[in-house]
């Protein structure tokens, strides 16, 4: 739980100890930026957090319905764009709104229309920071966002089936041919 720093310019080596604390049932607590002579350096301070955290807080400052996961993925983005572009005071609703507006907005509109069906924003968006990370990781430095989207595109969001909608369908379709004795699952179906 102690605070640890890295160079400000080493986002992705953030975003790994960011994703281990996670692993662990961490949250940043507070996600710090200072300069001086070696350069500029944020600082990580580690806090435990309660299930179902990350949706309610991203919920509150986008108004986003996401995942967990997806939740708590958003909110580091968004604790490390903070970080890097506004002063330790601002509120962490300016930035979570700048955030949407700068990042997370423009990534989605930067799917074409024809892969739109392929998963749900807020997936998008999750996959795209994790495919960044692993760029970043395999690269030893950050990759511009344009770069990390246009691979994601077209080596990750092309070759992913479409997200099928099973309201209004038959039981048949979804569950397959075989749901001909559904009597033991009566009490399931309201």
């Amino acid at each position: 739980t102690q605070t640890t720093t890295y160079s400000a310019n080493e986002t992705w080596k953030i975003a790994e100890r960011i994703r281990r604390l996670n692993d662990l049932g961490f949250e940043v607590g507070e996600l710090s930026m200072s300069r001086d002579k070696g350069g500029t350096q944020v600082s990580i301070q580690p806090k435990v957090v309660d299930a179902g955290h990350f949706s309610r807080k991203i919920m509150r400052l986008t108004g986003m319905d996401v995942e967990e996961n997806q939740a708590r993925r958003m909110m580091n983005d968004i604790e490390q764009y903070r970080a890097t572009h506004f002063k330790s005071s601002t509120p962490q609703s300016i930035a979570a709104h700048e955030w949407m507006t700068h990042v997370y907005q423009p990534a989605i509109n930067a799917i074409p229309r024809e892969l739109r069906g392929k998963l749900e924003p807020a997936e998008v968006f999750h996959q795209l920071l994790e495919h960044r990370w692993y760029m970043a990781e395999n690269a030893g430095y950050d990759i511009p966002s344009d770069q990390v989207i246009a691979s994601f595109i077209e080596n990750v969001l092309r070759n992913k089936p479409d997200e099928q909608s099973f309201i209004g369908k038959a039981a048949e379709e979804v569950l397959g041919p075989d749901t001909s004795d559904m009597s033991g699952m009566a009490g399931y179906f309201v």
